[in-house]
């Protein structure tokens, strides 16, 4: 009987263990599970992020570079100033696409400054007299979007 009492003891506290062993594995996985999404998220975040300021800064480029050539008074062939066009409208492009993954996954201003964004630039050239005042509204408008970006994604990923 004695016997009897040790072997179910015995049995009793190796159950436990593997119970025990059980319950810390699979918070150990939920950990590690929560951790890595939580990771990819914020990669996914930093990527929209990136993607929003290159395509902004792309896009000053270009504009310095109307503004310098007219300011200089430079003749730029042709095949240079279609080539800026195309680089402006393919930035341009790339914050439009970028705009869709920002309504999802980045802060709500973030996707508010972006649907404003198109109706600044609009603004912009139309209110223009000149096109140096049309560059020259574009630049402000997207500096303006340029620092609100960082300034919101620096506090949303806490950099």
């Amino acid at each position: 009987m004695n016997e009897w009492y040790s072997l179910s003891f015995e049995a009793l506290k190796l159950g436990a263990q593997f119970g025990g062993a059980l319950f810390i594995a699979r918070k150990a996985v939920q950990w590690a599970l929560s951790r890595y999404k939580q990771e990819k998220h914020w990669e996914r975040k930093l990527q929209a992020y990136t993607d929003l300021l290159a395509a902004i800064g792309t896009m000053h480029q270009v504009l310095d570079k109307w503004e310098n050539n007219e300011l200089e008074r430079k003749e730029v062939s042709p095949e240079a100033d279609e080539e800026n066009v195309s680089r402006y409208r393919t930035s341009m492009q790339k914050l439009e696409e970028a705009i869709g993954v920002a309504e999802l996954i980045l802060p709500p201003k973030i996707a508010g400054l972006l649907g404003k964004l198109q109706t600044d630039l609009r603004n912009a050239q139309y209110r223009a007299t000149s096109w140096m005042e049309a560059i020259e509204g574009e630049w402000v408008v997207l500096n303006k979007l340029r620092k609100e970006v960082l300034e919101i994604g620096r506090a949303d990923l806490k950099i």
